[in-house]
């Protein structure tokens, strides 16, 4: 037998021990082995993180969807880890609506429902909003989907982006709502339309579960 030459054969009088063996083997690396970080934050909009550019802060209803999003790239993907931002104190602003969202994100929910009532009572559809987070939430009485989704539907008629998407995250898990997939897909399609963060990306993932006939009265009633 005549011994090929370099590199036709591979030569393994080197690995003749299993200390060099090991020394020496690949490295398998797959998505199981990996942590997808979700940066989160307790806002409606997506902000950039400067010291990283291309990753963004999210809402905390786009840590569901970066989820979703982790396992649509591979079902081996075992771990995600959140990294949560705790906002700076600020001045409160002279609008009350504004005034009554700055004390909801610095957690004081009683200043906040107490301001936004009489507000939503006259139509104001940033606090119709409001008062469908702390109704849907049970953020100071138990959760009241039935309340919570009067609120949210007022404010949805409005033209408010983000009623418009948590109209259709509510159709699309159902809850408070009986569970839908094309009214989902025309309130997320709407809430898109108004530039709402991962809404695009939530219309995405719905669209892909219609049936082409689904999507067609999806897109009539979208049109109307």
């Amino acid at each position: 037998h005549q011994q090929g030459s370099f590199p036709a054969t591979r030569l393994r009088r080197l690995r003749r021990h299993a200390w060099l063996r090991r020394a020496v083997t690949e490295t398998v690396l797959t998505p199981a082995d990996l942590v997808w970080p979700i940066f989160v934050h307790d806002h409606e909009a997506t902000f950039p993180v400067p010291s990283m550019p291309g990753v963004e802060r999210l809402p905390i209803e786009g840590v569901l969807l970066a989820a979703e999003e982790a396992l649509s790239i591979s079902t081996d993907m075992k771990s995600v880890s959140t990294f949560s931002s705790v906002a700076n104190p600020v001045q409160t602003p002279k609008d009350p609506v504004a005034a009554a969202r700055t004390a909801f994100n610095m957690f004081d929910y009683t200043v906040a429902r107490k301001a936004w009532e009489p507000l939503a009572a006259e139509g104001h559809a940033d606090a119709q909003y409001g008062l469908y987070q702390i109704y849907s939430r049970g953020l100071l009485v138990d959760p009241d989907q039935d309340l919570a989704m009067r609120w949210l539907r007022l404010a949805a008629r409005q033209a408010h982006p983000a009623a418009h998407f948590y109209l259709g995250l509510s159709y699309l898990r159902g809850e408070g709502l009986e569970k839908d997939l094309a009214q989902a897909w025309v309130w997320f399609s709407r809430a898109e339309a108004a530039q709402f963060p991962t809404a695009a990306r939530a219309r995405d993932s719905v669209e892909k579960r219609l049936t082409p006939e689904q999507l067609a009265a999806a897109r009539k009633r979208l049109a109307q």
